[in-house]
């Protein structure tokens, strides 16, 4: 290995950070979304205390039954696709390459040839996802026997295989896309899990310096953010070099503030529809966003926003956020969209949001 990372060392009950990326202390206490709440209190209060404030990186994951494969069999779908986008990707935060990238030679040729035989399989065994999995959680599972930096090659192998399924030559509509997501959605759910265990490791301060470049990559992804966001609100600014992706609505902001110019009979409909949802209610002359999901929730207000008041997304139609802003209490929800159109993983709380307008 070619940094001096060693264990971590005991918890000063403070919050730290490396490269903007903040750790736990062992005492916080996390109000999950429904949807990770078995996963985070799993985490949380599994052995937390009897192991000093230290969380084992042990992998409980089931392995799949294969003998399932044989009913789950589709069309091979398209696969070709590269590594180096991957590669460039680390390479611009410092993760390899360079004078003195966090990953040494060895380590990195480790994570690529990790990730080439992943591929390599997928690639010949698109009609067995059981396999697929069942071969990701083997190799997952054996970087758990690697104390300190396993966790890292971990994050980075799963990290990976995100990256290239983002990149693979398959359309919706096509052959195995539904497949393909699903596989997605499967490897995004384990790297939540080892980001958060990430983020209650206690280390020194000479760890945190070496350890920036690895949290600057971590928080310039999707699943990095919506990690963070959960553990500790989603009041942080986000990042300006981050745009929207290609396709997405272009976002305008124009000063209204008179409650009768936004209330049309379209926002009327789904602010009633999201009311009787227990998703909002009235406030005063305004109203507040209550979604249950405890964080996020100022992301998924922006998004329901756009459904109401520009639900196509090829039209450049302003949405008046700045009188919705006043409407609801809250601030800069046209960067809150931004940041969450430009999450190309799943969020949770966006089929609960879509519910509402299947009429």
């Amino acid at each position: 290995m070619n940094k001096d990372i060693g264990q971590p060392t005991p918890s000063k009950q403070k919050q730290t950070e490396s490269g903007g990326w903040k750790f736990c202390p062992v005492t916080i206490a996390i109000a999950a979304p429904e949807e990770f709440q078995d996963t985070f209190s799993g985490i949380i209060n599994e052995s937390l205390a009897e192991q000093g404030g230290f969380l084992p990186n042990n992998t409980d994951w089931p392995m799949a039954d294969e003998e399932l494969d044989s009913l789950l069999m589709v069309e091979c779908y398209n696969v070709k696709c590269s590594l180096l986008p991957y590669y460039k990707e680390l390479e611009r935060f410092g993760i390899v390459g360079g004078a003195t990238p966090f990953l040494c030679k060895e380590n990195t040729e480790v994570v690529f040839y990790t990730l080439k035989s992943i591929v390599g399989f997928i690639k010949d065994n698109t009609e067995r996802p059981m396999a697929v999995q069942n071969l990701i959680t083997s190799i997952v599972k054996e970087f758990d026997k690697m104390p300190v930096w396993g966790l890292f090659f971990q994050i980075l192998t799963l990290q990976g295989i995100l990256v290239w399924l983002e990149n693979v030559d398959i359309s919706e509509g096509d052959d195995g896309y539904k497949e393909g997501m699903e596989l997605c959605k499967w490897v995004w759910s384990g790297l939540m899990e080892k980001e958060v265990f990430f983020s209650y490791q206690q280390y020194g301060d000479g760890d945190l310096v070496i350890l920036r470049p690895f949290c600057r990559y971590l928080l310039s992804t999707d699943t990095g953010k919506l990690v963070q966001e959960f553990l500790f609100g989603d009041d942080e600014q986000p990042d300006p070099d981050q745009q929207p992706n290609d396709g997405q609505p272009t976002i305008k902001i124009i000063p209204l503030t008179a409650q009768q110019d936004i209330m049309t009979d379209r926002a009327k409909k789904y602010f009633e529809k999201a009311i009787k949802a227990g998703y909002m209610e009235k406030a005063g002359n305004g109203y507040k966003w209550i979604l249950p999901i405890k964080r996020g929730a100022k992301a998924a207000l922006s998004y329901f926003l756009m459904k109401v008041y520009s639900p196509d997304p090829t039209n450049s139609r302003p949405i008046p956020f700045k009188a919705l802003e006043e409407l609801f209490g809250v601030t800069r929800l046209d960067s809150t969209l931004r940041a969450a159109l430009d999450v190309t993983t799943p969020q949770g709380w966006r089929c609960m949001i879509d519910a509402l307008f299947n009429d």
